[in-house]
C-alpha cells in the first residue's frame, strides 16, 4: 500500500467495545494484501477506502463529508489538495490566507444590533440587503436594486458600516438546488443580515466570486455543507475561511479570473441543478463554458497547455456526479 494512503475501515456491524474494533481492522486489512491497492474494497467485515492522506490532513476535523463522495468528485477535491488540477502546475490557497482578507457575520446586522444604529430612510445613502434566494443571487455582478437605502443613527454606526460593509456576498443560507449561485460581488460596499461579507482588495474579490461560482467551488462548499433539512442548510464563515481557491497573491491569476467575471457578470442563470441538466442535453452549454473558461484562464496565467477535449470530458463526468449532491 502506498505511504500516501490511508485506510479508512466502515463497520458492517458496530464492534462490542475498542479492542475488538482494533483487532477486527486488522483482520481486514491482513485481507486487503491479496486485493492490491484499490480505492474501495468490500470485505465480510467490513467497507474499506483508500484515502489521500493530505485530504485527510485536510479534512481531520470531520472526515464524514469526504467518505461518500462519488469518484471524479473525491479525485477533484483531492487534486485540489494537492494542487494538480486538470494537470496544472497550480497552487490553491486557503481563503483566509489572502491578504488583508476579513469576513462579517450577517448576525452583525440583527435584531437590535441593527435597529440601534440604522433605520430605513428613503434619503439613506448606505445600502442593506436583507434577502437572498434565486431572485437576488443571480448574477456575478448584483444588483442593488434588491437592497434597501438606510441611515445611520450616529457617527458610530457610519464607522461601524465601514469598517463591516463590503462587496463579496455569500448567502449564510442556502439551499442548493434552487439558488443559482454561490457569490455574488456588489460595486458599492453594502451590509447585509443575510450574506456573509467577505472583503479583499477588489480585484481578489472579483477573481474569488468567479472561482467560488465555478463547479469546483461549488463541490468544495457542498461537501463541507451543513444540511438542517433535505438540502436546505448553512455556509458558516469558517467554510469560507478554509475554501481552497487559486493563489490570487499571483497577479497574473486575478488578472485572468476578472476577465471570466466581466464576460459572464450580466448574466441571469438558473438554479444549479437546471445548469447542470442543461449542459448535459446540450440545451445549454453556459456552465461548461464558464468552467472551462475558467480553466483556460488558470492554464494561461501558468504558462501551460490545456488538453481542453480532456477537460470537457472530466467536467462532464463530474456533471453527472454533483447532480446528485443538489
Amino acid at each position: 500500500m502506498s505511504e500516501s494512503k490511508t485506510c479508512i475501515v466502515n463497520f458492517r456491524k458496530q464492534p462490542k467495545d475498542v479492542l475488538s474494533g482494533l483487532l477486527a481492522a486488522k483482520e481486514v486489512l491482513n485481507e486487503l494484501s491479496s486485493k492490491g491497492e484499490k480505492k474501495l474494497v468490500r470485505t465480510q467485515y467490513a467497507e474499506v477506502k483508500m484515502v489521500n492522506r493530505n485530504v485527510i490532513k485536510e479534512f481531520v476535523w470531520n472526515l464524514a463529508p469526504i467518505l461518500g463522495l462519488p469518484p471524479f468528485i473525491e479525485k477533484t477535491i483531492e487534486q485540489m489538495v494537492e494542487g494538480k488540477l486538470f494537470g496544472l502546475p497550480l497552487q490553491l490557497i486557503r481563503v483566509m490566507d489572502l491578504p488583508d482578507f476579513s469576513i462579517t457575520n450577517p448576525r452583525k446586522f440583527r435584531g437590535t444590533q441593527f435597529s440601534t444604529k440604522y433605520i430605513p430612510s428613503d434619503k439613506g445613502n448606505l445600502r442593506f440587503l436583507n434577502r437572498t434566494g434565486k431572485e437576488v443571487v443571480n448574477k456575478l455582478k448584483f444588483d442593488l436594486s434588491n437592497t434597501i437605502s438606510i441611515s445611520p443613527q450616529n457617527s458610530g454606526a457610519t464607522l461601524y458600516y465601514q469598517r463591516t460593509g463590503g462587496r463579496l456576498l455569500v448567502p449564510e443560507a442556502i439551499r442548493f438546488n434552487t439558488t443559482p449561485l454561490i457569490a455574488t460581488w456588489s460595486s458599492d460596499a453594502i451590509v447585509s443580515s443575510r450574506t456573509h461579507i467577505l472583503r479583499a482588495d477588489i480585484n481578489s474579490e472579483r477573481a474569488l466570486c468567479t472561482w467560488m461560482n465555478s463547479t469546483f467551488g461549488i463541490i468544495w462548499l457542498r461537501t463541507l455543507f451543513t444540511t438542517l433539512e433535505e438540502k436546505f442548510g448553512h455556509i458558516y464563515g469558517w467554510h469560507l475561511r478554509i475554501l481552497r481557491v487559486p493563489d490570487l497573491r499571483e497577479s497574473a491569476i486575478s488578472k485572468q479570473l476578472n476577465k471570466v467575471f466581466d464576460a459572464y457578470s450580466q448574466i441571469n442563470w438558473c438554479p444549479l441543478p437546471e445548469q447542470y441538466e442543461r449542459v448535459k442535453s446540450g440545451a445549454d452549454l453556459t456552465r461548461l463554458n464558464y468552467d472551462l473558461d475558467i480553466i483556460r484562464a488558470l492554464s494561461k496565467a501558468a504558462g501551460s497547455e490545456l488538453d481542453e477535449k480532456e477537460a470537457e470530458i472530466v467536467l462532464m463526468a463530474l456533471y453527472s456526479e454533483i447532480s446528485g449532491l443538489l
